[in-house]
């Protein structure tokens, strides 16, 4: 994400052209999208810095109701 946010138009496009969409994989390899219709969305440059950031938001949060189980469990 660092290296997306510092990149600058040309390089954006020339590393992701068209295939880069409102998509996280997540670490068990499953896609969720960070907005609705988020697959079916192409990221553009200016966009970028929103992806990043909800990019982050749900890879921290995705483990989030398993640590609540446990919590509750101990």
């Amino acid at each position: 994400m660092e290296s997306m946010i510092a990149m600058d138009k040309e390089s954006f496009d020339a590393y992701f052209g068209e295939e880069r969409n409102w998509v996280c994989r997540l670490s068990n390899g499953v896609q969720v999208p960070l907005k609705p219709g988020g697959a079916d969305i192409s990221l553009a440059y200016s966009d970028r810095l929103e992806y990043a950031r909800l990019v982050q938001e749900t890879r921290m949060n995705e483990s989030k109701e398993q640590v609540i189980r446990w919590l509750i469990l101990t």
